[in-house]
């Protein structure tokens, strides 16, 4: 049980590490401390980045393991239902952090999500004035 409590933990923080990587780097690129993700999203695709549409499930996620909170909770379920049990409904009394189980698979789907949102490192994007 120790060990695999373990590798959730590893999982939960690679979620978080992926996520922040991208926007750490929107950051970066474009100069930026302001902004949510939406305004990130919007700002990447002024700029002609494409921005996988799972992107906001990542942060859903993400945020989920950070604040561990009913409200990140009803997040993953509207933006990344397959996450949950198929029991869970908004009105579910639970610890939302626990109900999120991680594959290997499913580390490797976020990672090409946020691959696929950038950065991209063969492609120069258009820093704003």
């Amino acid at each position: 049980e120790d060990a695999s409590d373990a590798l959730s933990a590893l999982r939960r923080a690679f979620v978080i590490a992926l996520y922040h990587h991208w926007e750490r780097w929107m950051r970066r690129q474009f100069k930026t401390d302001k902004g949510n993700h939406d305004d990130l999203v919007r700002l990447a695709q002024r700029h002609g980045l494409p921005v996988h549409p799972g992107l906001a499930g990542v942060r859903d996620v993400a945020n989920l393991f950070k604040h561990s909170s009913r409200k990140r909770g009803l997040d993953v379920l509207k933006s990344w239902p397959d996450l949950l049990p198929l029991h869970v409904t908004p009105d579910t009394e639970a610890d939302w952090y626990e109900m999120v189980r991680l594959s290997d698979s499913l580390i490797l789907e976020v990672a090409e999500i946020v691959k696929q949102s950038g950065p991209h490192v063969d492609k120069a994007y258009e820093k704003p004035a």
